[in-house]
């Protein structure tokens, strides 16, 4: 009937840089002209096991470490985002039914346009993969005009706090009108938000308030600021 093994590997990939138009394929083409490359190197080990019996299944244990990950555009000076290390863990019950098969990536810290955040992400089913991820942290604005390209509006600034999951499928995810639409869980809060909407020339400034998100529901809670002459809350 066979008897059950297992082979250690250890393996070191060189980083490789990759055309952020390959991650984002339905960025317009002018738009993923002006943006440049991903690069990671990436080393790991991974256990082999061979189990007992007839179906003699190989499954796969390994840890995954992702270096000096880093994402630039043409756009900024500094890269997009920026990873010194990540650890993960890889688990597939048969390789021969990648259904099987997860990825999960805990306490990842980074810098997203030179913001500092952090997060996890976790990835089930290979066959249909199913992405969960979570990010948390503040963000500065007034780091993302140099992005907003033909974005509705301009010269933004103020702050962001971020507390979000993020449940998708990653096919759909990667689709110009993703299918079931993903679903987005946790709070944004607002502080001292302003913008200036291109097309009206209006101004919102001192927007303040929070979002909170769950599965398909949106609730705003608060929300005060003001547009051109007139505020809201």
């Amino acid at each position: 009937c066979g008897t059950a093994s297992h082979t250690p590997m250890h393996f070191q990939v060189q980083s490789k840089r990759w055309p952020l138009a390959t991650v984002l394929p339905h960025l317009p083409a002018a738009e993923a002209a002006s943006y440049g490359s991903w690069r990671s190197y990436l080393s790991g080990t991974l256990d082999l096991r061979r189990g007992a019996g007839r179906r003699q299944a190989t499954s796969v244990q390994g840890k995954l470490v992702f270096h000096n990950t880093t994402c630039h555009t043409a756009r900024l000076k500094s890269p997009l985002l920026a990873i010194a290390e990540a650890v993960g863990t890889l688990e597939i019950a048969d390789i021969h039914d990648m259904a099987t098969a997860s990825l999960r990536v805990d306490d990842v810290v980074g810098a997203l346009v030179g913001n500092d955040l952090q997060g996890g992400i976790a990835i089930q089913n290979f066959q249909d993969p199913q992405l969960q991820c979570h990010v948390k942290g503040p963000l500065d604005l007034v780091a993302f005009n140099a992005l907003l390209g033909q974005a509705p509006i301009q010269d933004v600034a103020g702050q962001l706090s971020l507390d979000l999951q993020l449940k998708a499928s990653l096919r759909a995810l990667l689709e110009k009108h993703p299918t079931p639409f993903p679903k987005l869980t946790g709070t944004l809060a607002m502080q001292s938000v302003q913008c200036i909407v291109k097309a009206t020339k209006l101004s919102c400034n001192d927007c303040n308030g929070q979002l909170v998100f769950q599965d398909d529901v949106l609730r705003i809670p608060t929300l005060a600021g003001s547009i051109g002459h007139g505020t809201f809350s």
